[in-house]
């Protein structure tokens, strides 16, 4: 476990700092610092291990006691013939970041919610005004896929504040996908190309089919 193990990797890194090593000189380590152990390490096939190709030859079993439950909810909202009514605000109550986080990306990967619906699930869990950029995102997406007039501000200020391709690029193609809100994606991206990064803006311009403004 992390208490035998977690000794062990100090150790490793504080005898090797600096250096480059091999896979040879990290398995002696580990042999001569578990001296008790080594008959127990003795027993691996190390070589299927470090060589054979394909999946490790042990499949640890994973629980999903976290995942579960962001699975149930989203079939609960993605299901249109659902009655949402009987969703609370306690769904999420205990809810970590991550499963938030889970919950929304599955979400995304529904077909779109209708606008209420969507409006109904932010009031019900506070999502707009969630801090957490992660959350963020996806609600923003899953909003702009509802085509809701009312998240498309909460949009652009997020767009503002945030330079991170991995936000910006899927946002602005979202609005821009939305062709009524097209010219809202345009005119933001004029706003915020001087401040973007070279990488960000000239990718965008593709996306947004502006590269030769």
């Amino acid at each position: 476990g992390t208490d035998v193990f977690n000794p062990f990797l100090k150790s490793y890194v504080q005898h090797f700092k600096y250096q480059s090593i091999s896979t040879n000189q990290w398995k002696d380590y580990l042999f001569e610092y578990f001296q008790d152990q080594v008959e127990i390490l003795k027993g691996v096939d190390w070589d299927t291990w470090l060589y054979a190709p394909g999946l490790p030859p042990v499949i640890p079993e994973y629980h999903s006691a976290l995942s579960e439950p962001c699975q149930t909810l989203c079939a609960k909202w993605s299901d249109r013939n659902a009655d949402v009514a009987q969703c609370v605000s306690s769904d999420v109550e205990k809810f970590c970041p991550a499963q938030m986080i889970e919950f929304l990306a599955l979400l995304l990967q529904e077909k779109p919610l209708s606008a209420d619906r969507f409006l109904r699930m932010t009031k019900l869990y506070g999502l707009d005004g969630v801090k957490n950029s992660e959350i963020k995102f996806r609600w923003l997406r899953i909003g702009l896929l509802a085509k809701c007039e009312d998240v498309v501000p909460h949009v652009t200020d997020f767009l503002s504040t945030v330079g991170r391709m991995k936000f910006v690029r899927p946002l602005f193609r979202d609005l821009y996908a939305w062709e009524e809100k097209r010219p809202v994606a345009l005119s933001l991206h004029d706003k915020l190309k001087p401040q973007m990064m070279h990488v960000v803006s000239y990718t965008l311009g593709k996306d947004l089919h502006i590269e030769a403004k």
